[in-house]
């Protein structure tokens, strides 16, 4: 790798200013993601800067100390000590990335496309005056870089690894300018979800099924990475994938069946009552049908733990292709009789633009307005949505319960006990409050207890390790 077209040449004792960056890009108490492709010709000055904005809480990317190592700070310390030897007169790739909702980490810096360096406390990011600098501190001037960088991009976001998998491209590279990024925005802090598009082919011309990268949901609960789902009928449907806080699809042992009177359309087959746009439209456009009087059920089964463990909402999306008609909504335990959610009865608002939540009564008599609702603070590992227009939950002049789209939350979890990890010569020292866990797949949800007392020592073993702390 050689540049893309041209390249910064800096021979430690010039840099660049970007005029007009100081309030632009401070992402105070956000996230962030800087990228870029650096050469280093020669480290003759301890912590010289590659890009920055400042020192303390605000964000530099720099040579570790007097090591032929970089380090990233981004509102909170360095991470681990860990990144490979790169003066060595090649071209590298470098990710550093801040987020704010430390869903997986708090800090971390990807060098040639690999994870290192990860730093798991809470960052927060600080305002700073000054500009950004290439090639130099702003916040503690003469560590002039020597050496050469190129195409330098920001975000105010988490990178997905995939994104960062293309950006390095298997040391080829993809320019900054050509990385596709997601069809829609995400939210900062999302929770792990699965998210069901049904009837994705009601109609074989409309476009009802959802790309990966296709954003699309209640806002707060929006996600990637849906699994389109097709036909009135399905059995032990898996390959079902989950959506995880870096926007990565996640593998699953969940299956899905359902039975239904047949699939539908809320536009496109005469009955226009669908005024989104973009990938929101594709979700609500095609459903499964009840007809009158029958009950749709879709069964899900091998609910991971990441979801089980503590505590699921399950969003279902009804809106068919006429308003003012509705049915009644149920949760059972899948095999058994046990009813989790007793019935609501919700009918369809008309050519909403906007989503509208339908408030949940199990005492209600009158058919709540909305596209979609709620059941919250479920925990089996197997459950059953009926939707119904039989046993007089009918309404509307043509009865309809629809479901376009069913979603798995996990509950947001209140504010747990603290925990710090610190590197020293004797180990990694983490301290904590509460019981340890630890685990090296975070999107299994499979934690394990760590014997021992805060402050606890131990020795870095394997690629990752991620540590929580429970009440």
């Amino acid at each position: 790798m050689a540049g893309f077209g041209k390249a910064l040449k800096l021979t430690g004792t010039n840099y660049v200013e970007i005029p007009g960056s100081s309030n632009k890009l401070q992402f105070a108490n956000g996230s962030l993601s800087i990228a870029g492709w650096f050469k280093v010709d020669t480290f003759d000055k301890d912590w010289q800067a590659l890009v920055a904005k400042g020192e303390n809480n605000s964000w530099r990317v720099a040579r570790r100390g007097s090591e032929n190592t970089i380090a990233y700070a981004g509102g909170a310390g360095e991470g681990l000590d860990d990144t490979p030897n790169i003066n060595d007169g090649k071209w590298h790739q470098f990710v550093a990335v801040t987020d704010a909702a430390a869903a997986k980490f708090g800090t971390a810096l990807y060098i040639d496309g690999a994870i290192h360096s990860i730093q798991t406390n809470k960052p927060a990011l600080e305002a700073t005056l000054g500009n950004v600098f290439i090639g130099e501190n702003p916040g503690a001037t003469n560590r002039m870089w020597k050496g050469e960088i190129d195409d330098l991009g920001l975000w105010n976001r988490v990178l997905a690894p995939e994104e960062i998998a293309l950006l390095f491209n298997g040391g080829q590279g993809m320019p900054v300018s050509d990385l596709p990024g997601l069809t829609a925005p995400v939210p900062a802090i999302r929770p792990y979800s699965i998210g069901l598009n049904l009837g994705a082919n009601a109609l074989t011309n409309l476009t009802g099924s959802l790309n990966p990268s296709d954003a699309a949901g209640v806002p707060g609960v929006t996600q990637a990475n849906w699994n389109n789902l097709n036909g009135q009928n399905g059995t032990n449907v898996n390959n079902i994938v989950a959506d995880t806080d870096l926007e990565t699809a996640t593998n699953t042992t969940v299956t899905v069946s359902w039975v239904s009177n047949g699939t539908w359309a809320s536009t496109g087959l005469g009955e226009e009552n669908n005024a989104f746009t973009g990938p929101d439209r594709a979700l609500l456009t095609g459903y499964l049908d009840t007809g009158s009087p029958t009950t749709t059920s879709v069964t899900i089964s091998n609910i991971p733990p990441a979801l089980t463990s503590q505590g699921y909402d399950v969003y279902i999306y009804a809106m068919g292709g006429v308003g003012g008609r509705g049915g009644g909504y149920r949760v059972l335990e899948a095999g058994t009789t046990n009813v989790l959610s007793p019935y609501v009865r919700v009918q369809s608002p008309t050519n909403a633009t906007t989503y509208v939540a339908a408030p949940v009564s199990t005492t209600a008599t009158n058919y709540a307005v909305g596209n979609y609702f709620v059941f919250t603070g479920l925990t089996a590992s197997a459950i059953t949505i009926e939707a119904t227009t039989a046993g007089g939950y009918a309404f509307g002049g043509t009865p309809r319960a629809p479901i376009n789209a069913i979603q798995l939350v996990a509950s947001e979890a209140a504010e747990g006990p603290n925990l710090s990890i610190q590197s020293t010569a004797a180990g990694i020292v983490i301290t904590f409050e509460g019981t340890l866990e630890s685990t090296d797949d975070i999107a299994s949800g499979q934690w394990q207890p760590v014997t021992g007392t805060s402050p606890l020592t131990v020795q870095a073993t394997g690629t990752t390790q991620f540590y929580r702390a429970r009440q």
